[in-house]
């Protein structure tokens, strides 16, 4: 007999309860869509805390992130240092704002996230990196560099285009090697 996937809005009932008992403080989704969440919006009691969807320098959501600002949704971002991708952390524009903060390029990218109100979720088993990504308060990006840095957007995700199994690998792998 075939199973069935339980249809998404089933399983948000579920959540709603556990949220309405008080068992949770907060519930969210992953990654949805602008059209998605206006129509989840639309049919749900309770509304979601967060929606996490992947955003970094490369690809950077601006009207994900303003959307979900109008709903009172926070924005959490997964991938925010590209898995690695595309040299992320050789950028030189990248590099130049981080040797003025004395600081590196994950710290200025992580803190250019929290610095527009998006939450970073980052991955790292190495302590000496999990110490460094939280220490991204004592200084703020200007402007200029604010700007700088959106014209690095190249409003391309490097995770939707891995639709084979060959690209989901060399993804996975590239990922695993690069924990920061």
């Amino acid at each position: 007999m075939k199973k069935r996937r339980m249809d998404f809005r089933v399983r948000w009932s579920g959540l709603e309860e556990l949220y309405e008992e008080g068992k949770v403080r907060a519930i969210g989704v992953d990654n949805f869509t602008q059209d998605r969440m206006a129509d989840f919006l639309f049919f749900q009691k309770v509304r979601p805390a967060v929606n996490m969807i992947e955003c970094n320098t490369y690809f950077q959501r601006e009207k994900e992130a303003e959307y979900l600002k109008q709903q009172n949704i926070t924005m959490q971002a997964w991938s925010p240092l590209a898995a690695g991708q595309k040299n992320l952390l050789e950028d030189p524009v990248l590099c130049e704002i981080a040797k003025a903060h004395e600081k590196s390029v994950a710290q200025i990218v992580l803190h250019w996230l929290v610095q527009r109100g998006i939450v970073p979720v980052v991955k790292s088993v190495n302590p000496k990196r999990m110490k460094e990504n939280l220490d991204i308060f004592d200084f703020e990006l200007t402007a200029d560099e604010m700007e700088r840095i959106r014209q690095l957007d190249t409003e391309h995700s490097y995770a939707t285009s891995r639709d084979t199994g060959k690209a989901v690998t060399e993804f996975l792998e590239a990922a695993m090697s690069y924990q920061v």
